[in-house]
């Protein structure tokens, strides 16, 4: 039989999240996505992503939006090269996104945009463009809450403690 080690079991994805994207300009552009790139060439098989990238507008003061539209759209250039999916990240800039999106939507083989807080209209355009829709735990928690009529404090403790039954039985 085979044996794994525990580093059998991670997996990364390489890119520039948009609240850091000022990274890109505190040397040379260029030479930032060329080590992103070689990160993600040169740990085949274990980074299955390119990302988390995209724009986030709720977060301008970390990075600005102009700086974030720039270098979203430049690691396109990752996913083109790599052939690996884009792990995307849209928060309160769902027109922008979705624009620079479909303008490069044949350089990435596809992808997820997470922590989806858009309108259903916009869902269904990303969808349209072949992309999938995640949602965090705690979007899932406040939308279970609303649809229950429940505290979410009380939804969440119930979550909690069911889970800990599954996964940790012994506990």
């Amino acid at each position: 039989p085979k044996h794994y080690s525990v580093l059998d079991m991670f997996f990364s994805t390489v890119g520039c999240h948009p609240t850091r994207c000022d990274e890109f300009e505190k040397n040379d552009p260029d030479h930032y996505l060329m080590e992103l790139l070689n990160l993600a060439e040169n740990n085949k098989g274990k980074v299955v992503a390119i990302g988390e990238c995209g724009l986030d507008f709720d977060r301008l003061q970390f990075c600005p939006k102009d700086t974030q539209l720039k270098y979203f759209e430049k690691q396109f250039e990752l996913s083109e090269q790599t052939k690996l999916p884009m792990f995307l990240h849209c928060r309160n800039s769902h027109a922008e996104f979705l624009d620079i999106m479909r303008r490069n939507r044949d350089r990435c083989v596809g992808g997820v945009v997470h922590s989806f807080d858009g309108t259903k209209e916009a869902a269904a355009a990303l969808m349209d463009l072949g992309l999938y829709i995640g949602f965090n735990g705690c979007q899932i928690l406040e939308i279970m809450s609303a649809v229950r009529d429940e505290d979410p404090l009380e939804l969440a403790n119930t979550l909690y403690n069911n889970t800990i039954k599954i996964f940790f039985p012994d506990m």
